[in-house]
Protein backbone atom coordinates (compact mmCIF):
# COMPACT_ATOMS: atom_id res chain seq x y z
CA UNK A 1 0.00 0.00 0.00
CA UNK A 2 1.40 3.11 -0.94
CA UNK A 3 0.12 6.84 0.86
CA UNK A 4 -0.73 8.25 -2.82
CA UNK A 5 -2.61 5.44 -4.59
CA UNK A 6 -4.81 3.79 -1.48
CA UNK A 7 -4.96 6.51 0.94
CA UNK A 8 -5.45 10.02 -1.48
CA UNK A 9 -7.73 11.35 1.34
CA UNK A 10 -4.84 10.96 4.07
CA UNK A 11 -2.29 12.37 1.71
CA UNK A 12 -4.76 14.99 1.46
CA UNK A 13 -5.35 15.42 5.13
CA UNK A 14 -1.41 15.82 5.61
CA UNK A 15 -1.27 19.30 3.55
CA UNK A 16 -4.35 20.96 5.21
CA UNK A 17 -2.52 22.72 8.11
CA UNK A 18 -5.71 25.18 8.49
CA UNK A 19 -7.92 22.00 9.17
CA UNK A 20 -5.63 20.99 12.23
CA UNK A 21 -6.48 24.63 13.63
CA UNK A 22 -10.13 24.87 13.03
CA UNK A 23 -10.59 21.34 14.40
CA UNK A 24 -8.79 21.86 17.36
CA UNK A 25 -11.77 21.95 19.66
CA UNK A 26 -13.47 18.96 18.36
CA UNK A 27 -9.85 16.38 18.39
CA UNK A 28 -9.91 17.24 22.25
CA UNK A 29 -13.49 16.72 23.07
CA UNK A 30 -13.19 13.46 20.85
CA UNK A 31 -10.08 13.28 22.90
CA UNK A 32 -11.65 13.72 26.34
CA UNK A 33 -11.44 9.41 27.48
CA UNK A 34 -7.81 9.63 26.99
CA UNK A 35 -6.35 11.83 29.45
CA UNK A 36 -3.66 10.20 31.09
CA UNK A 37 -4.60 8.50 34.63
CA UNK A 38 -1.70 8.74 37.43
CA UNK A 39 -1.89 8.20 40.84
CA UNK A 40 1.57 9.00 42.19
CA UNK A 41 0.85 10.90 45.24
CA UNK A 42 0.25 7.45 47.45
CA UNK A 43 4.06 7.00 47.09
CA UNK A 44 6.83 9.32 48.72
CA UNK A 45 9.29 7.69 46.80
CA UNK A 46 8.44 8.87 43.81
CA UNK A 47 8.93 12.57 42.92
CA UNK A 48 8.10 13.28 39.48
CA UNK A 49 6.92 11.48 36.61
CA UNK A 50 6.43 12.26 32.83
CA UNK A 51 6.03 10.51 29.19
CA UNK A 52 7.33 11.46 26.02
CA UNK A 53 6.35 10.63 22.34
CA UNK A 54 8.62 8.84 19.97
CA UNK A 55 7.34 8.92 16.01
CA UNK A 56 9.66 7.01 13.20
CA UNK A 57 9.25 3.80 12.50
CA UNK A 58 8.67 2.32 15.77
CA UNK A 59 6.28 4.65 17.66
CA UNK A 60 6.80 4.60 21.47
CA UNK A 61 6.09 5.94 24.64
CA UNK A 62 8.89 6.98 27.20
CA UNK A 63 7.91 6.78 30.81
CA UNK A 64 10.63 8.92 32.55
CA UNK A 65 10.20 9.12 36.68
CA UNK A 66 12.70 10.20 39.41
CA UNK A 67 13.17 8.97 43.08
CA UNK A 68 13.84 10.49 45.60
CA UNK A 69 16.92 12.06 46.75
CA UNK A 70 18.44 8.98 48.49
CA UNK A 71 16.08 6.54 48.62
CA UNK A 72 17.71 2.98 48.35
CA UNK A 73 14.70 0.39 49.21
CA UNK A 74 12.90 -1.88 47.54
CA UNK A 75 12.71 -0.66 43.53
CA UNK A 76 10.12 -2.57 41.14
CA UNK A 77 8.86 -1.67 37.79
CA UNK A 78 6.13 -3.04 35.64
CA UNK A 79 5.31 -2.53 32.02
CA UNK A 80 1.80 -3.36 31.56
CA UNK A 81 1.76 -6.13 34.24
CA UNK A 82 5.73 -7.48 33.50
CA UNK A 83 8.67 -6.93 35.27
CA UNK A 84 10.72 -4.91 33.62
CA UNK A 85 14.32 -3.11 34.59
CA UNK A 86 14.21 0.73 34.13
CA UNK A 87 17.12 2.77 32.00
CA UNK A 88 18.76 5.07 34.36
CA UNK A 89 18.80 8.14 32.64
CA UNK A 90 20.58 10.28 35.44
CA UNK A 91 19.86 12.41 38.51
CA UNK A 92 17.44 9.41 40.01
CA UNK A 93 15.34 9.66 37.13
CA UNK A 94 14.65 6.07 34.86
CA UNK A 95 13.09 5.52 31.65
CA UNK A 96 10.74 2.64 30.32
CA UNK A 97 9.47 2.60 27.29
CA UNK A 98 6.33 0.84 25.88
CA UNK A 99 7.90 0.56 22.14
CA UNK A 100 6.51 -1.36 18.65
CA UNK A 101 3.10 0.41 19.01
CA UNK A 102 1.10 -0.14 15.86
CA UNK A 103 -0.75 2.89 14.18
CA UNK A 104 -4.03 1.36 14.85
CA UNK A 105 -3.42 0.98 18.61
CA UNK A 106 -2.74 4.31 19.52
CA UNK A 107 -5.60 4.45 21.80
CA UNK A 108 -3.72 1.59 23.96
CA UNK A 109 -3.08 2.06 27.10
CA UNK A 110 0.30 1.26 28.42
CA UNK A 111 0.73 1.14 32.51
CA UNK A 112 3.71 1.14 34.44
CA UNK A 113 3.75 0.33 38.38
CA UNK A 114 6.66 1.51 40.97
CA UNK A 115 6.75 -0.27 43.59
CA UNK A 116 8.96 0.92 46.75
CA UNK A 117 8.82 0.49 50.15
CA UNK A 118 5.67 3.20 50.43
CA UNK A 119 3.91 1.66 48.26
CA UNK A 120 2.97 1.67 44.67
CA UNK A 121 2.45 4.16 42.06
CA UNK A 122 0.78 3.50 38.75
CA UNK A 123 0.89 5.76 34.68
CA UNK A 124 -1.50 4.66 32.93
CA UNK A 125 -1.31 6.64 29.27
CA UNK A 126 -1.54 5.91 25.10
CA UNK A 127 -0.43 8.01 22.24
CA UNK A 128 -3.37 9.10 21.86
CA UNK A 129 -2.94 10.86 25.55
CA UNK A 130 -0.27 12.33 24.21
CA UNK A 131 -1.98 13.61 21.61
CA UNK A 132 -5.00 15.31 24.04
CA UNK A 133 -1.89 16.86 26.43
CA UNK A 134 -0.52 18.43 23.66
CA UNK A 135 -3.70 19.95 21.98
CA UNK A 136 -4.81 21.03 25.51
CA UNK A 137 -1.97 23.27 26.17
CA UNK A 138 0.25 23.21 22.58
CA UNK A 139 3.68 24.69 22.52
CA UNK A 140 2.86 26.57 19.41
CA UNK A 141 1.03 26.20 16.11
CA UNK A 142 3.20 23.68 15.17
CA UNK A 143 2.51 21.18 17.46
CA UNK A 144 -1.22 21.98 17.14
CA UNK A 145 -0.92 20.87 13.78
CA UNK A 146 1.25 17.73 14.42
CA UNK A 147 -1.23 16.56 16.62
CA UNK A 148 -3.98 17.27 14.98
CA UNK A 149 -2.39 15.21 11.82
CA UNK A 150 -1.50 12.48 13.88
CA UNK A 151 -5.01 12.13 15.23
CA UNK A 152 -6.69 11.90 11.66
CA UNK A 153 -3.75 9.18 10.72
CA UNK A 154 -4.67 7.31 13.81
CA UNK A 155 -8.33 7.60 12.60
CA UNK A 156 -7.74 6.45 8.85
CA UNK A 157 -5.67 3.65 9.76
CA UNK A 158 -8.45 2.77 11.70
CA UNK A 159 -11.27 3.49 8.79
CA UNK A 160 -8.50 1.55 6.36
CA UNK A 161 -8.25 -1.56 8.54
CA UNK A 162 -12.26 -1.66 9.54
CA UNK A 163 -12.74 -1.72 5.65
CA UNK A 164 -10.58 -5.20 5.05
Amino acid sequence: MTLDVDHKAMEKSFKMVARYLINKTAYISELEDMKVQKVWETNPDIEKVNYSLVLDSNTAINFKFTKKDGYNGKFEVKLDGKKVTPKSIGNNRYQVTASGISAHLLDKPHTITVTTDHGTSTYTASVLSYVYDCLVDPLDRTETCAMGALYEYYKATLAYKNAQ
